[in-house]
């Protein structure tokens, strides 16, 4: 693993640790709030059926691209606790290279944080 793919495992990291020491549920779903709020909006033109995230019961658009050799990703939801989980996504993949995005593989719901206590159809 080379340093790119460290400090991506390091912040991720971070946030579950952050979200651990809230330990009740309803503390966690608080900060997924808070940091909702610094996930830019996509504007409604942009929010297209292509864009849109199928399966997901809240509105959920994801856009990828590429630009100046890093992965470029911006999201955005209806719904703010999944703005909060897409935030951290966001935060963790936009602006690495591919070849570390791709290697990325998420620590998952194998710990206890706010995304596992969300109804399996909020998380696919």
């Amino acid at each position: 693993m080379d340093e790119r793919d460290l400090s991506i495992t390091r912040a991720e990291q971070s946030y579950i640790d952050d979200l651990n020491a809230l330990g009740d549920w309803f503390l966690q779903y608080e900060y997924l709030l808070r940091i909702s709020a610094d996930l830019p909006r996509i504007p409604p033109e942009r929010r297209t059926e292509e864009k849109r995230v199928k399966g997901c019961q809240s509105g959920v658009w994801l856009e990828l691209g590429y630009a100046d050799g890093a992965v470029r990703v911006t999201a955005d939801s209806e719904a703010l606790i999944i703005r909060g989980l897409l935030s951290i996504a966001v935060y963790l993949l936009n602006g690495r290279s591919p070849a570390t995005s791709r290697r990325r593989t998420p620590a998952g719901r194998s710990r206890r944080t706010a995304s596992t206590a969300l109804p399996p159809s909020s998380t696919r």
